[in-house]
């Protein structure tokens, strides 16, 4: 009997209006204060409260510019995807060391053009046809260094060269977070 009696104690407790609801040593909020979003932060006490006449911040700009950026990364590889299909069918036709130069000069031009461009979609456009060269160079590129090697040593040096390419991709990274964050900014105008 006892049990039942604690736990109507707790229910209303729980259901009261003027029980408190937080723990007797936690900050209470100002009567008058606005009813924060729970999944808010709390905002420091001595903190200042922004200008009245501020910019507004809108919830989408984030939002739109990781999806920018999502498409920026994936329209390379899905031009490599489709290069690969087209420059490799045709590298066997027509030999792989002209498909190859004509792979990689597309690709060099259109990487050049792309940090020209003015539009976004423009962009969009020459980083898409610069994933098309990729995609062409690299499945030739390990076809044709395969038919050059030695039958015993081709597994090994095969290795070496996704190795390498592997340290490339790290090298360009480690290189972009070192200089994005000191240059970045002025580099790209925003002074």
């Amino acid at each position: 009997m006892q049990f039942v009696r604690h736990l109507e104690i707790h229910q209303e407790e729980e259901t009261h209006p003027e029980a408190p609801a937080q723990h007797p040593e936690a900050p209470t909020q100002h009567p008058e204060a606005p009813a924060q979003h729970p999944e808010a932060p709390a905002q420091h006490p001595e903190a200042p409260a922004p200008h009245p006449e501020a910019p507004v911040q809108h919830a989408e700009a984030p939002t739109q510019h990781a999806a920018q950026k999502r498409v920026t990364w994936s329209i390379v590889y899905l031009g490599m995807m489709v290069g690969a299909f087209f420059w490799g069918g045709l590298s066997d036709r027509a030999g792989r060391r002209q498909i190859l130069l004509i792979s990689l000069s597309v690709n060099g031009f259109f990487a050049f053009l792309s940090s020209f461009v003015q539009g976004y979609s423009m962009f969009l456009f020459c980083r898409m046809v610069s994933g098309f060269g990729i995609g062409g160079a690299v499945p030739i590129v390990f076809s044709f260094f395969a038919e050059v090697l030695a039958r015993e040593k081709r597994g090994e040096h095969l290795s070496w060269l996704c190795m390498f390419w592997m340290i490339g991709g790290i090298y360009a990274s480690a290189m972009a977070w070192a200089i994005i964050p000191h240059y970045g900014q002025t580099l790209g105008g925003e002074g």
